[in-house]
């Protein structure tokens, strides 16, 4: 059980007030933090770890980046899964993480790729490069990650590669509300 906090980075302040929060709730009363048994404790500290099992068992195993612990029920054991793609697991994760807006994440992806400049995304789950899309007319996207493009101004329009806006040729224009 101890190497079990010590695995999931529980410090021993944290430990005992879980302590006391689950001894009370076992009806036990108060946990003392440092005074009472270390068989108490132990019992404390294996009920809640029996009541927070989903909490707990994937940190267990140390999966490599790109990948997250499951429990296989069928073998009986955690198992590293690479993360799918539309999510990203950095080190250490414990979940997949979706892949935010802005952004697409390809299968054991450890953070999220930019949309390129040009295309945009506006939901999470992007899982390929083609879920970012080109900037709608009138519109441009000058940053990577970009989640919603932004409309060019009256005067302007944009560029080839939606990237920017650009001044009109003198002898036209562009109406804010006019597409391309």
């Amino acid at each position: 059980t101890w190497k079990l906090f010590e695995a999931i980075s529980i410090s021993l302040d944290e430990m005992n007030a879980m302590m006391d929060i689950m001894h009370a709730e076992l009806g036990g009363g108060r946990v003392s933090p440092i005074g009472d048994s270390m068989a108490v404790k132990t019992w404390v500290a294996c009920e809640y770890v029996k009541a927070n099992e989903q909490r707990w068992r994937g940190w267990l195993l140390q999966c490599p980046d790109g990948q997250v612990g499951r429990y296989d029920a069928e073998l009986e054991q955690e198992v590293c899964i690479i993360c799918s793609a539309g999510t990203y697991c950095p080190h250490g994760a414990s979940f997949e993480a979706p892949c935010e807006p802005g952004h697409y994440c390809l299968a054991e992806s450890t953070l999220p790729t930019p949309c390129p400049v040009g295309t945009h995304r506006i939901k999470y789950g992007g899982d390929a490069a083609s879920a970012c899309l080109p900037c709608e007319a009138g519109t441009f996207a000058e940053s990577p990650g970009t989640a919603v493009c932004a409309p060019c101004r009256g005067g302007t329009f944009p560029s080839p590669s939606h990237a920017a806006c650009t001044p009109c040729p003198v002898g036209t224009y562009h109406d804010e509300d006019e597409m391309d």
